[in-house]
């Protein structure tokens, strides 16, 4: 039992390896792939065959979209293998200097790294129990040549990410761009769930509970919960739910202006809802 399961730790390992060397290479050459729209969009991550990708803009995402299967094409290519079998792209602002702080344009198949004898070593034995000799020596391989291409984007300036390993190009931070963005939403979901509890909800409440929360993260999110609020608030009125829309906009000028006066966040209100009328009337 213990063999069978250092054989799948092995095979994980391995695969999870691949996985973020094909991550790396889709980045390193990615101009490769999509040609100048390189500039516009940037790949995120590879899961289950599905390449995901941030676009510039709805313009450039529908001609990605048009194109998916030539660029499918050219990735598999890159790759040497049919490892991607489809493209999924959301629109999203790309800080290209930033995230792609120095792009490695050209990279050789076999990148010019050689491994320590320890570190031969250290993969021969994390293979040992594998007794298929061909799949032995095929997971050996595997994992000497992600040694051997971490090591080259090490020394390209690239930094590991602390959060899932994965070697990516960013001047400063900790984490790699997908796990930055992970790590924002599930801060965003803990703010959006106090607000739940509490709709007024201040910056010092959200900082007791989320330490990591800056004030310009609480502007940000106070103004999405702001802005979810309006929409309510419009639709309401549009269908003709008055009271329902003034109630809305009661618990909007609350948390937007911090005032408890019920008197004047009410007038406030019902005078946004008579405007909002206005407006759905074209006056």
């Amino acid at each position: 039992m213990r063999k069978i399961q250092s054989v799948k730790n092995a095979m994980e390992e391995a695969i999870v390896k691949s996985k973020k060397l094909k991550e790396s290479i889709l980045k390193a050459r990615w101009n490769e792939v999509v040609g100048e729209l390189a500039k516009k969009s940037t790949p995120l991550y590879l899961k289950e065959g599905v390449l995901y990708s941030l676009v510039e803009g709805p313009a450039f995402l529908q001609h990605m979209n048009m194109n998916k299967n030539k660029y499918i094409k050219k990735a598999n290519n890159l790759l040497n293998g049919n490892y991607i079998t489809d493209f999924r792209f959301k629109v999203g602002t790309i800080p290209i200097e930033e995230y792609f702080h120095e792009v490695v344009t050209e990279v050789p198949d076999e990148p010019v790294v050689e491994l320590t004898p320890s570190e031969k070593d250290e993969i021969k034995k994390s293979c040992m129990e594998i007794e298929d000799k061909d799949l032995r020596d095929k997971i050996t391989h595997l994992k000497e040549e992600s040694l051997k291409r971490e090591k080259y984007l090490e020394k390209k300036g690239y930094k590991k990410c602390q959060e899932c390993g994965a070697l990516y190009d960013r001047s400063e931070g900790d984490i790699c761009r997908v796990c930055e963005n992970k790590v924002g939403k599930n801060r965003e979901e803990k703010v959006f769930k106090i607000f739940s509890k509490n709709p007024y909800a201040g910056y010092e409440e959200i900082q007791d509970s989320i330490k990591e929360v800056t004030r310009d993260d609480f502007k940000r999110y106070k103004q999405k919960k702001l802005d979810n609020i309006y929409r309510r608030a419009y639709f309401l009125v549009k269908v003709g739910k008055k009271e329902e829309a003034i109630q809305c906009l009661y618990n909007y000028f609350r948390l937007e202006t911090g005032n408890k006066n019920e008197y004047e966040i009410d007038l406030k209100s019902r005078n946004l809802v008579e405007l909002i009328k206005e407006k759905i009337a074209g006056r």
